[in-house]
């Protein structure tokens, strides 16, 4: 070979290889799918991304490629199908350069793409396509109208590559793909669907909590939180299975619904209406055998709102008798305070705020919570619920009036013992302890569980009233004279009572008889007296360490009752329990004798006054706060009472 064949030749090669090098070096393309999810849902498909849903070829050169592994399953109870799209694609990859292909297999029992289950079949595959050039975001599709059964699932194994051609490439260099391959289905597009929520109640109205709420068959599901509360969106109107199973993956419920969309939302049976142009709508949902034995319209009252609704707003006590016991003609259900100066008067203004209470004998104030039965006795000033304890729910129903209830079945001493004052005081006014009743409250409150409740509790005052004392002389140890003696020359006399608060408005306690001008109050008119947990907004006393107390006289008047009067037939009233229990009202003190008397429901559902070293029930009092909510369905009956919506 010459000189000059061999130099020619190895310019050929120079130029060829700078031709190369001119048309690789440095070539870099972006191929990035953004978004970091790995599951995808649309109707009853569920779509996994072993990797997310990006697609990767960085700095790629022509004959590079990237590959993705996807699996679609039918979770519902019917064959669907589906569409394969490009989701936000952008290719600026010119000259159908860049093409996508997968191949398709079908299993049962798919788990994950290390558990596949059984091969059941194959499904379409794509020998190869162009990915369709765009410059500016959009949608594309990628395969439609994709057949799948129930309980099957399609796993796609896709290649993405940049074709390698002979020639050179250099007008793709710089070019961006991006793109997340993800799937609609055809049937459920523009089909308006529909938010089911509401709360979902067993036999016994309690909330069934951390249970599956699933609406079939394009699966839909929700959690119940502890109120029993759920929702579920992307609900299509149509028939719909309505399942139930519970935290250990039991189906406790299994029954059927029907949506449609009407002109107002409302339920009948089991068909749910829903109001055109709304979202959806809440429900309130009771189940019974492991069926659904009512649905309504779900509506959040609180207690006090509901106790106004279920009554009419109750009616004025303006012509109520207080010396005379209640009767279907003297106050029975629900009545407000019709004086402005017998309840407090919290904003200022000079005007007690209005008392709503139950008179006579009502069944409508039944109420569940924390774990027992309670009767509605008022509402207190602020909108607070008071309630006294009934006993347990059992076969379900609450205690009926009449029925012996007290708390740890037992009877107690207000306190074991006399012989001085202020033993009739619920916390001793000098400092020096407090009544036994008091102690077997607070350790009841505490094992009973209420503690769990303390955020709907209130902390209201509770009244043992010892304001305005009135002393009389006892001669010889019997009946009090009728000359009332003033305090200040009381020292003269070796025998005397000493009436208190109560027994001044609630009876003649100079014959020890009932009298014509009874007036009960909700007022506590002396801060001692005025029985709270620290950091009230009542201006108590904060020398209660639980938020609970005991009924006082007054609020037994108000109810019904009259001194040494029996209230305990046709027109009795709803304290009566056919049993002694006490108040925390003191009646009197008898220095002649030691007496020290408190007030007390008799046996026979009259007021009376006893010594505090006998044995009493102890029913004690707590109050909600106003914004305590409760299921719709309660009516209030002792079968059907209010069930409080716990937190």
């Amino acid at each position: 070979m010459n000189k000059k064949l061999i130099y020619m030749t190895m310019i050929y090669v120079m130029l060829f290889i700078a031709t190369i090098s001119f048309a690789y070096a440095f070539f870099s393309i972006s191929l990035n799918g953004d978004g970091k999810e790995n599951v995808v849902t649309a109707g009853t498909l569920r779509l996994e991304y072993l990797d997310g849903p990006g697609v990767s070829l960085p700095r790629a050169y022509p004959g590079e490629s990237a590959t993705k592994v996807i699996s679609v399953k039918n979770t519902g109870t019917l064959e669907t199908s589906y569409d394969l799209i490009y989701k936000d694609l952008i290719n600026e990859i010119e000259k159908d350069e860049l093409v996508i292909s997968y191949t398709c297999t079908s299993y049962t029992g798919y788990v994950n793409v290390n558990n596949k289950g059984t091969v059941s079949g194959t499904c379409e595959g794509l020998s190869e396509d162009v990915v369709p050039y765009s410059e500016t975001t959009t949608d594309a599709l990628l395969s439609e109208d994709i057949e799948i059964a129930s309980g099957i699932t399609h796993e796609y194994n896709i290649t993405i590559m940049f074709i390698e051609l002979e020639s050179n490439q250099n007008y793709n260099q710089g070019k961006t793909f991006n793109t997340k391959i993800t799937l609609t289905q055809p049937d459920v597009i523009n089909i308006a669907t529909y938010k089911l929520s509401g709360t979902l109640l067993d036999d016994n109205n309690n909330p069934i909590t951390n249970a599956t709420v699933e609406i079939h068959s394009k699966v839909k599901t929700g959690v119940t939180d502890s109120k029993g509360y759920f929702e579920i969106e992307g609900v299509e109107a149509g028939n719909h299975e309505f399942k139930v199973k519970n935290s250990s993956g039991t189906y406790i419920i299994e029954d059927t619904i029907k949506v449609i969309e009407a002109n107002e939302s409302n339920v009948s049976g089991k068909e749910i209406s829903v109001k055109e142009g709304e979202e959806g709508i809440s429900l309130n949902i009771k189940t019974n055998n492991g069926k659904l034995s009512n649905i309504e319209a779900y509506k959040e009252n609180t207690l006090y709102e509901k106790i106004l609704a279920d009554n009419q707003g109750g009616q004025s006590d303006e012509n109520i008798d207080f010396s005379q016991v209640s009767s279907d003609t003297n106050g029975k259900g629900l009545y407000y305070t019709s004086k402005t100066n017998v309840t407090e008067d919290l904003n200022g203004d000079g005007i007690g705020e209005r008392v709503y209470y139950y008179r006579g004998d009502v069944t409508n104030n039944n109420v569940r919570f924390g774990g027992y039965c309670w009767r509605i006795v008022r509402t207190n000033e602020d909108g607070s619920v008071r309630m006294r304890y009934n006993g347990t729910y059992s076969n379900g129903t609450c205690p009926v009036t009449g029925t012996d209830v007290k708390i740890n079945n037992q009877y107690y001493y207000f306190n074991a013992i006399e012989g001085e004052e202020k033993y009739n005081e619920y916390i001793w006014e000098d400092a020096t302890g407090e009544s036994n009743a008091k102690t077997v409250i607070d350790a009841w409150y505490t094992s009973s569980g209420l503690e769990s409740y303390a955020n709907q509790i209130a902390n209201v005052p509770y009244c043992a009233d010892k304001s305005n004392p009135i002393s009389v002389e006892d001669e010889e140890g019997g009946s009090p004279e009728e000359d009332i003696i003033p305090l200040n020359v009381l020292s003269f006399f070796e025998n005397y009572y000493t009436f208190y608060g109560a027994a001044n408005r609630l009876y003649d306690f100079e014959n020890f008889t009932n009298k014509n001008d009874v007036q009960p109050t909700y007022k506590c008119e002396r801060t001692i007296d005025k029985h709270t947990v620290n950091g009230d907004n009542w201006g108590g006393n904060g020398k209660l360490q639980k938020p609970i107390g005991l009924l006082t006289a007054d609020e037994v008047a108000f109810a019904g009752g009259v001194y040494n009067s029996n209230n305990s037939n046709n027109s009795s009233y709803y304290l009566y329990i056919s049993n002694y229990y006490c108040t925390m009202s003191p009646a009197h003190w008898r220095n002649s004798r030691n007496d020290v008397n408190i007030f007390t429901i008799d046996y026979n559902g009259s007021i009376f006054d006893y010594g505090v070293n006998n044995y009493y029930g102890l029913l004690p009092v707590i109050s909600l706060k106003p914004e305590v909510t409760v299921v719709s369905s309660g009516t209030g009956s002792y079968t059907n009472p209010y069930v409080i919506v716990t937190e």
